[in-house]
């Protein structure tokens, strides 16, 4: 039995460190393609370091955008205006401008998209 579990353990592993590698293969072929475009732009030194530092810094919020809207694209409309319900009802309901009405409130909600942005 325990030869069983550590099998399983071992498989498990192996799983994540190969998720590991392709993500970091994918990072690491994007980079080279930024590389590539700053040299052919000629970009100054300096605008060269923000765009590398950008791409570099922002990896993770980028991936988490993707994350999001694979999983948005997965759930059928009425799953996926429950889940926007969940994430913005108590927002749109406090904004004095919509005047507490429930019927403005759910075609607010109606109007609303979800998705991740980092600030500049």
């Amino acid at each position: 039995m325990g030869a069983i579990i550590n099998a399983n353990i071992f498989g498990e592993l192996a799983v994540l460190v190969s998720q590991l590698s392709i993500k970091s293969t994918d990072f690491q072929q994007k980079l080279t393609q930024v590389n590539t475009t700053i040299k052919n732009l000629k970009l100054p030194p300096e605008l060269e370091n923000k765009v590398r530092d950008f791409i570099i810094t922002n990896q993770s919020s980028l991936e988490s955008q993707e994350e999001l809207k694979r999983f948005m694209n997965l759930l059928s409309p009425s799953i996926k205006a429950q889940v926007l319900n969940h994430e913005f009802y108590d927002i749109v309901k406090q904004q004095d401008v919509f005047g507490f009405d429930e019927r403005v409130t759910a075609s607010v909600l109606d109007k609303i998209s979800l998705s991740l942005y980092k600030p500049d």
